[in-house]
């Protein structure tokens, strides 16, 4: 009778001795348990295949140059403010040329931010490029409405950044803060 181990091959007894020499470094696998109290698991992983967000590093000269390459993608811009429009909407010029503009739009709790804003601040934004149509005033009421009086840009703003790219901000950071 052949021995259990006669038909693995050597990587797969290497590996298995690996495995084997894991489990009884950590212990095992632990229960929750287990656990001692004032102590917290080291990680817990989420079921399924996960989708890491990378913000890729971009100036907005790019955007505004070839929109269409960057709808949907995650991007990190460097810019200075010279519009706020309350209360979740911004503008960001490219921190050279000052001359490309990008309008950010803050989903969540804007008035954190814009509250802290000035004009000249310098900012780094990450966020999802999109583009700016009218049902985005729906989609991300709070950035453009405090209250149910609805959206409270002007028109002239609206009409300018209309059907141009927009950056959903996700984390807005200051470079440089400039005092009122």
């Amino acid at each position: 009778m052949k021995d259990r181990f006669s038909s693995c091959t050597g990587l797969g007894v290497v590996s298995m001795v690996l495995m084997l020499a894991v489990l009884a470094i950590t212990g095992g696998c632990a229960d929750d348990e287990e656990v001692e109290a004032g102590q917290s698991p080291v990680a817990y992983v989420s079921p399924g295949p996960s989708s890491p967000r990378v913000f890729q590093p971009v100036r907005i000269g790019m955007i505004q140059g070839s929109p269409g390459d960057w709808m949907g993608r995650s991007v990190v811009v460097n810019g200075v403010v010279t519009v706020i429009e309350e209360p979740g909407v911004f503008v960001i010029n490219d921190i050279d040329t000052r001359t490309n503009q990008l309008m950010v739009i803050i989903p969540r709790n804007p008035q954190l931010i814009t509250s802290r804003l000035n004009n000249n601040d310098v900012v780094q934004v990450s966020g999802t490029v999109q583009l700016f149509t009218a049902s985005m005033l729906n989609t991300y009421s709070p950035a453009f409405s405090g209250d149910a009086e609805g959206p409270r840009i002007t028109a002239d703003f609206y009409m300018q950044y209309l059907n141009r790219p927009a950056l959903v901000a996700t984390t807005v950071d200051w470079l440089s803060y400039t005092r009122p």
